[in-house]
C-alpha cells in the first residue's frame, strides 16, 4: 500500500478555525484504486475450470477478542498457514525420487492462494485434469481436515483458545481472474464459502462436476448426498457430507439436508 496510509505523513494545521491535516497533491492523488492490490483492473479477464476450497477457521474471531491479541494471533497464523502450505504438499505427494531429484504427484498443486481473514481461498487448475485427480483433491482436502486436530492441541500449549476446528467447502465451476490474475471470482467460490458455514458440518462438497466413483472406496464408506437450499443458488442443490459427521447432528439440525 501507499506510503501516505502511514501516520506521519500527515501534517497537522491549526489555523484560527478548527485543526484539519495535510497531504501534498502528490500523497493525496497517490489514493485511488491501485491501493486494493488487484493490479490492472482493466486486463481482460480469463476464464479458469478450477476446483475451488475454503478453508474457515472456526473461533477465529473469538480468538482475536482475547487479551493482547497482538501477542497470539500473528503466532498462531504463522503456524497455520505454513502447517496447511505443507500438508497441501504433502497429501499431494506420491512419491519422491531422490537420484533425478522430482517429485511425483497426486495431483497438482494449487494455483492460487488468498488469505481471507478467518480463512483461506485455493483455487486448483482442472482444465487438464482426469476425474480421478480432480477427486484425489478432494480426497486429499479431506486428510488435511482429520489432521487440523494435531495442530490444535499442540497450539493449545502455546495460544489461549485457538480456533477449534477447520472447516473446508469445496465446489468445481469457472473462475474469472482480475487485474491478470491478482484475484478471482466465480460462483464455485462463492458455493465453496456457504457450503463451509453448514450447520454442524466440518466438510461439504458441491456434488456438480464430481464423481464420487473415481475416489478411493475408504473415502467414499463415509459419504453421504444430501439435498441443501444453498443461500443465493436456489433450493435442492446436491451436497456431499461426512456420513459420521451427518449422525451426530441434532435431529432439528438434520432437517436442513433432505
Amino acid at each position: 500500500m501507499a506510503s501516505f496510509l502511514k501516520r506521519d505523513v500527515y501534517q497537522e494545521h491549526k489555523g484560527a478555525g478548527a485543526p484539519y491535516l495535510t497531504l501534498t497533491r502528490k500523497q493525496f492523488s497517490a489514493f485511488n484504486a491501485d491501493v486494493i492490490g488487484l493490479g490492472d483492473i482493466a486486463t481482460p479477464s480469463q476464464s479458469v475450470s478450477a476446483l475451488a476450497a475454503i478453508f474457515d477457521l472456526e473461533g477465529f474471531t473469538k480468538f482475536c477478542s482475547q487479551a493482547d491479541p497482538h501477542l497470539s494471533v500473528p503466532q498462531f497464523l504463522g503456524r497455520f498457514l505454513s502447517w496447511i502450505t505443507e500438508k497441501l504438499k504433502k497429501e499431494s505427494l506420491a512419491k519422491r525420487n531422490p537420484v533425478a531429484g522430482k517429485y511425483h504427484l497426486w495431483h497438482r498443486l494449487p494455483f492460487y492462494m488468498k488469505f481471507l481473514g478467518d480463512g483461506l481461498l485455493v483455487l486448483w487448475d482442472v482444465s487438464e485434469m482426469d476425474p480421478i485427480d480432480v477427486m484425489n483433491i478432494v480426497v486429499s482436502l479431506d486428510a488435511i481436515l482429520e489432521d487440523y486436530e494435531d495442530l490444535y492441541e499442540k497450539m493449545c500449549l502455546e495460544c489461549v483458545d485457538p480456533p477449534s476446528r477447520l472447516r473446508c467447502g469445496i465446489a468445481r465451476g469457472t473462475v474469472f481472474s482480475i487485474g491478470g490474475g491478482a484475484d478471482f471470482v466465480g460462483p464455485c467460490i462463492n458455493m465453496a464459502a456457504r457450503l463451509q458455514k453448514l450447520p454442524g458440518l466440518t466438510f461439504a462438497i458441491a456434488r456438480r462436476g464430481l464423481d464420487l466413483r473415481d475416489a478411493e472406496r475408504s473415502f467414499r464408506k463415509d459419504i453421504v448426498c444430501k439435498k441443501i437450499d444453498v443461500r443465493g443458488f436456489g433450493a435442492g442443490d446436491l451436497m456431499c457430507i461426512r456420513l459420521s459427521e451427518f449422525k451426530k447432528l441434532r435431529k432439528k439440525q438434520r432437517q436442513f439436508y433432505r
